[in-house]
């Protein structure tokens, strides 16, 4: 135990059993004198064409912030195209944030890879 950080630290640990499963983890640096960052986490839809794709294909994850800020964090396990709400990608990794009014801004994918938004 390090007595700077606190005597208890929440964890949990998940066991499933499926054809496939994807770990999607957000860490938030904790420190007994700050206030948590992170408001909510939710999965995103994710399309090839009109269909959606199996987690196993595409991951998308959507981590709101409490001062309001979003954060969209992608992982596309294949060479196609993506579309996750406006934007649509073939990159492998990709990451940006949605303002209040819905712009698409921030982005940063992966290198010579296409990243539109409608």
């Amino acid at each position: 135990m390090i007595p700077d950080v606190g005597n208890e630290i929440d964890y949990a640990i998940l066991r499933r059993k499926a054809k496939h499963t994807v770990f999607a983890t957000v860490q938030e640096p904790w420190r007994e004198s700050t206030a948590p960052k992170v408001k909510s986490i939710g999965a995103l839809p994710v399309k090839a064409g009109n269909k959606g794709v199996a987690n196993s294909e595409a991951y998308a994850l959507q981590v709101i912030l409490v001062d309001g800020r979003q954060k969209v964090f992608f992982v596309n396990y294949s060479d196609t195209p993506k579309t996750i709400g406006r934007v649509t990608t073939d990159a492998g990794v990709a990451v940006w944030e949605v303002e209040d009014n819905g712009r698409i801004v921030n982005q940063n994918y992966t290198t010579d890879a296409a990243f539109t938004v409608q």
